[in-house]
């Protein structure tokens, strides 16, 4: 198949082939649907509350680095040439997909979207500036805004304007719909980007604040991590630097400080631990029945009451990296393999007994996987290639697993 520059026009739903069950015997999960788009790189993915829909970002996959070394040279001229005459036609769309294919495309460009919990509205990060053939950097994302889309009237509001050098990342609706948390973005690890910072807007837009100032601790930035919804408010992992190393961008050791944030900006501190730089690795959480939570680190998952009191733990052994969790469907879900390098196998645990319950593959390399709100489903992003008549291409494809 030879892949031209304006495929991406081309958008086609195709059905679930056969090919793509589990491996595990008797009831496992069933796949409900896929979709894919020819040379088409999907990320952020998010359901909506109802689970029958998924938002995106989708954009044309503009090979990079070593994968531009297997597409032949006519190809990658053509690519710059089209970026000329069209500096946007490679940006991120944010779709939202469903069992039918695409259902509506947002207007603009934009990253990580977010379903308001009546679904009625989308919150996203709108790329301001063209990032048509350049790589996903802090310089490409600055001045990001927060954005608002209205399913019903199709118009879109801005919300936050960052400061220069700054941009809006991932957001989370309140529990009732009436205000945004949202990342606060900005060169992190040199050119790389990463959050520094938590702000939170009220619905309609107009009252903004910033709950986790941006700062600077010996010459580092604070790293925020695993910003997610529960109840009154938001997780958020806080790594502060503790000692300065020979790294530029990062330190050598850091303190982590496990907070909930609420509207008003008050935390409440769940954890915290010092750990070295190898030793930093992002926390997973997830909201429970009846405003509980549990929280998986380090080959451990503790659960916690609504009052933050420790209920109960779980060693997680060695297994492979957890890529996903589900307090309140009972399930952690780990890739076996390295992510982006393996193929795109899981596994998935039963977190109260560690017993398996489920194996998820597709054929390509994993990507991405996130849990629907209720645990039942499951989203998963794998990249696969095609090599036909010594042509060469790639294109991502999202799963959606029953798993109930």
């Amino acid at each position: 198949m030879r892949v031209l520059p304006g495929m991406i026009g081309l958008l086609v739903f195709l059905a679930a082939p056969s090919a793509l069950r589990s491996a595990s015997a008797g009831p496992g999960p069933r796949l409900e649907w896929e979709w894919h788009a020819p040379q088409t790189e999907i990320q952020d993915l998010a359901f909506s509350n109802q689970g029958s829909e998924l938002a995106a970002s989708v954009n044309y996959l503009w090979p990079d680095g070593v994968d531009a070394e297997s597409y032949p040279q006519a190809f990658l001229a053509a690519l710059s040439e089209r970026a000329q005459r069209e500096p946007r036609f490679a940006d991120p769309k944010v779709m939202i997909l469903s069992k039918a294919g695409v259902v509506d495309t947002l207007p603009g460009w934009g990253w990580s979207p977010a379903f308001s919990p009546d679904d009625a509205k989308v919150a996203f990060s709108s790329q301001v500036q063209p990032a048509t053939g350049k790589r996903i950097l802090a310089a490409t994302l600055a001045g990001n805004e927060l954005a608002l889309y209205d399913r019903s009237s199709h118009a879109v509001e801005k919300l936050v304007s960052p400061l220069p050098d700054e941009h809006v990342g991932r957001s989370v609706f309140t529990e009732d719909g009436k205000g945004l948390f949202y990342e606060i973005g900005a060169a992190v690890n040199g050119e790389w980007q990463g959050a520094i910072g938590v702000g939170w807007v009220a619905l309609p837009g107009a009252k903004e604040a910033v709950l986790v100032e941006p700062k600077k601790v010996l010459g580092y930035w604070v790293v925020v991590d695993g910003l997610s919804a529960m109840a009154g408010g938001v997780f958020a992992d806080l790594w502060v630097p503790a000692h300065k190393g020979p790294e530029d961008y990062l330190a050598d050791r850091y303190d982590e400080h496990f907070v909930k944030i609420g509207a008003d900006g008050r935390q409440t501190e769940l954890m915290a631990a010092s750990r070295s730089i190898e030793e930093r690795e992002t926390l997973l959480a997830s909201a429970g029945p009846a405003g509980g939570f549990s929280v998986a680190k380090n080959g451990q998952l503790d659960r916690y009451d609504p009052a933050g009191q420790l209920q109960g733990s779980q060693k997680m052994h060695e297994r492979e990296s957890l890529v996903a969790q589900s307090y309140r469907a009972g399930w952690l879900a780990f890739l076996v393999g390295e992510r982006f390098e393996q193929g795109g196998q899981a596994i998935v645990f039963r977190s109260l007994d560690g017993k398996m319950k489920y194996k998820l593959r597709v054929p390509g390399d994993f990507d991405e996987m996130v849990p629907s709100g209720d645990g039942k489903k499951i989203a998963m992003v794998d990249t696969r290639d095609v090599d036909k008549n010594g042509e060469h291409s790639q294109y991502d494809c999202v799963s959606i697993f029953d798993i109930d």
